[in-house]
């Protein structure tokens, strides 16, 4: 391999495990969500909540360096939550 591409290397391989911490992180969250969609129905609460939504994207979106990038990330997060629970109902 070319020694100038070694850093690029390093690179990607740092981006990999940081992508599989992110699938951990996101498999543990999704069964959260699971459980709270449990409860929901159980208690026969609304399974949308829009107002905690909007805080917790405000919550995120203030801690994140890339504000615009994150809130289309966690908007699809959010989407895909909702169809995956409702394909279980």
């Amino acid at each position: 391999m070319d020694k100038n591409l070694s850093p690029l290397k390093k690179y990607r391989q740092e981006i990999d495990r940081l992508d599989d911490k992110i699938i951990i992180l996101f498999n543990q969250r999704f069964k959260i969500v699971k459980k709270i969609f449990l409860f929901k129905q159980k208690n026969k609460l609304p399974l949308s909540d829009p107002t905690r939504e909007q805080e917790m994207m405000a919550r995120i979106i203030k801690t994140s360096t890339h504000p615009k990038v994150i809130k289309k990330i966690y908007s699809s997060i959010f989407i895909a939550s909702k169809k995956q629970l409702s394909k279980g109902r």
